[in-house]
């Protein structure tokens, strides 16, 4: 994941030395247009002026660049931290909920509260996609995808697991 987003970091740094280095060229080059015959000078600095708008609107671009994989590089990084949080929270409520007893209604309050817990955080992972999804040009964004469905599909497991219970407990409670 962070792989390719570290090698673009790398691209970028250099293009921006590149780019530094010929906008400094072309410093160098406007000090010694004095040395130019006046014809010749004109028509060179008017040439070095074209050279250098066109360097610094590519500066532009290349900072917006930067900033969108610097942005990207965050938020993989975040995910896979909240991801892995949220993966061990999960166990532990997928573990409470399957030894919770349908007439322990203790229990299954307490399994709600931490399927509301890790609700929050699959909120959270998802705003986090979103985020990372709109940074302009963001390609091969399936992975972070399916990491985010495969924990709201055992989120939705446990969910269901609890809801049997819970349906459980109100057919034992009309039978009594």
């Amino acid at each position: 994941k962070e792989k390719p987003l570290l090698e673009l970091k790398q691209d970028e740094q250099l293009l921006r030395t590149e780019l530094d280095s010929r906008l400094a060229l072309i410093e160098e080059l406007k000090g010694k247009l004095n040395q130019l015959e006046p014809k010749i000078r004109d028509a060179t600095a008017a040439q070095l002026r074209e050279a250098e708008q066109r360097l610094l609107k590519g500066a532009t671009h290349l900072r917006g660049f930067r900033d969108n994989v610097a942005d990207a590089l965050s938020g993989v990084q975040s995910l896979a931290v909240a991801g892995d949080k949220l993966s061990r929270d999960i166990d532990v409520t997928a573990s409470l909920v399957r030894s919770t007893p349908a007439r322990d209604d203790g229990r299954i309050t307490d399994a709600l509260k931490a399927l509301e817990s890790v609700n929050k955080q699959m909120d959270d992972i998802r705003n986090t996609v979103k985020h990372l999804e709109a940074i302009p040009n963001a390609t091969e964004t399936e992975e972070i995808d399916q990491l985010a469905d495969s924990l709201s599909n055992r989120i939705a497991a446990m969910e269901k697991e609890l809801g049997s219970k819970r349906d459980r407990r109100a057919s034992l409670e009309q039978l009594e």
